[in-house]
C-alpha cells in the first residue's frame, strides 16, 4: 500500500508511459498488442489532462472499488506510444458510488474511441487482488 504523498496523475501517466516503452523494447509486445491499466484509490483529478467527461457502464459491479480512479490504455493503441503522448492512447474512468456506472475521461485529442477489450479482464483482476490485498494501488498489464 503507498502512504502518501501519492503519485500525481501526470506520475502516473509517466509510470505507464515507461511500462509501455519497456515492453517494447524487450519485444514483448508487437504492434497494437498489449495493454496497461492502473488502479489507483486515492483523491485525483482527471479533468487536468482529461477534459471530456461522459457517462460509463462498467463491465461488472464492483462496490468495494466506489471512488477508485484507473488509468486505461485505449483500443487499438501502442503500449511504446504511451510515454510520448500520454492522453492520446489512455483514458481515466471513475467508479462511481452506483458501483457499475462510472464517468470516463479522455481528451480531446484521444487516438481510439474505446478503451482497450481487455478492461473487462483487467477490472476483475484489479477488483480480485485489491480485495485481497487491501492494496490502494495496483497495475495490470497484458502483453
Amino acid at each position: 500500500m503507498l502512504k502518501a504523498p501519492y503519485p500525481e496523475l501526470d506520475d502516473c501517466l509517466k509510470m505507464m508511459g515507461e511500462a509501455g516503452r519497456r515492453l517494447s523494447e524487450i519485444g514483448a509486445c508487437e504492434g497494437a498488442a498489449g495493454n496497461i491499466s492502473i488502479c489507483l484509490r486515492w483523491p485525483i483529478e482527471p479533468r487536468t489532462r482529461f477534459p471530456s467527461i461522459s457517462e460509463f457502464e462498467l463491465p461488472q459491479s464492483v462496490p468495494e472499488l466506489a471512488g477508485a480512479t484507473f488509468l486505461v490504455s485505449g483500443s487499438g493503441r501502442r503500449l511504446r506510444e504511451i510515454i510520448d503522448n500520454p492522453t492520446s492512447n489512455v483514458a481515466c474512468i471513475v467508479v462511481s458510488a452506483d458501483d457499475s456506472k462510472g464517468k470516463i475521461y479522455t481528451s480531446y485529442d484521444r487516438f481510439f474511441q474505446r478503451v482497450t477489450s481487455e478492461f473487462n479482464s483487467h477490472l476483475a483482476v484489479h477488483y480480485d487482488q485489491i480485495l485481497a490485498s487491501d492494496t490502494n494501488f495496483h497495475a495490470v498489464v497484458h502483453a
